[in-house]
């Protein structure tokens, strides 16, 4: 995720939706050229968020 970061920057904050109906944007922030969280309580509860991987990487993890 890191290299994906330094490549491509933090494009994947600009679409994308979580199994909760938000934007990546809606939890995930730019702040000062780092990815940061952006924290709040999930309503229902969640265990998990899951991000998009590209195929070079979700392949061999799967």
């Amino acid at each position: 995720m890191a290299r994906d970061l330094d490549e491509h920057g933090a494009a994947f904050l600009k679409h994308g939706e979580t199994s909760q109906s938000l934007t990546i944007s809606d939890i995930f922030t730019l702040k000062d050229g780092s990815v940061t969280p952006v924290l709040k309580p999930a309503n229902p509860p969640v265990r998990a968020n899951v991000l998009y991987l590209s195929s070079e990487f979700s392949v061999p993890i799967a």
